[in-house]
């Protein structure tokens, strides 16, 4: 995935949706449709960026001008909005054995 620098959800439900929590980790910037756990590990302008499916065209708009802008620079790219609730599968498993 590191010859991409974006990657793209426009599901309309998702639970914890964990192809973009992936992305983030890979290093990726989701372009997404902010439903169910991805509100909570993305944040738009931080690490993600929001889209509204009911306003494609805007949101598209919106894109090209933060691009032009800043070509996402200000985006931190491999971070997790609220990371310390997002632990470590392999530490937080063993951590809670004992």
């Amino acid at each position: 995935m590191s010859q991409f620098s974006f990657f793209l959800q426009t599901s309309l439900y998702e639970g914890m949706c964990i192809t973009c929590f992936q992305a983030i980790k890979a290093g990726l910037i989701p372009v997404i449709n902010p439903v169910g756990e991805m509100v909570q590990y993305t944040k738009n302008g931080m690490n993600s960026f929001y889209i509204k499916l009911d306003e494609l065209e805007l949101s598209v708009d919106n894109f090209y001008q933060e691009y032009i802008d800043s070509g996402f620079d200000c985006y931190i790219s491999g971070v997790l909005n609220n990371e310390k609730d997002y632990p470590v599968f392999s530490e937080s498993f063993f951590k809670n054995l004992y």
